[in-house]
């Protein structure tokens, strides 16, 4: 009985590993059958990523290893929602510093055109 439940866990612990791994970004860009920008990889990304850790809480668990195993994918599952987070803070910076500058190149070629 002992050695059904460590062979599912273990089982279930890579599905979970393997559902991170798929849930990259440049997996998920690799892997696309049509085009679709970055923030929608991101925001992809962060759903598969959520579902793993609530995947997670619904392991059974026997002993301490087994608890600590899923504290490690929980914490790498937080770690990649993390660095998606910053990902989306620097796309939407360069974004906005990207159409100010074509703002401010625009009110140029206008006042010049004004003859300012």
């Amino acid at each position: 009985m002992q050695k059904m439940f460590e062979n599912n866990f273990l089982q279930r612990v890579k599905d979970l590993r393997k559902a991170l791994h798929e849930s990259t970004v440049k997996h998920l860009s690799q892997h696309k059958s049509t085009p679709v920008g970055i923030r929608t990889i991101l925001n992809v990304s962060d759903q598969r990523i959520s579902r793993v850790i609530e995947e997670i809480d619904r392991i059974p668990v026997e002993e301490t290893l087994h608890i600590e195993v899923l504290r490690m994918l929980v914490e790498n599952s937080k770690l990649r929602l993390a660095l998606n987070g910053y990902s989306h803070g620097m796309l939407e910076h360069a974004l906005v510093t990207k159409e100010k500058e074509k703002r401010e190149s625009s009110d140029s070629v206008k006042l010049g055109i004004l003859g300012f």
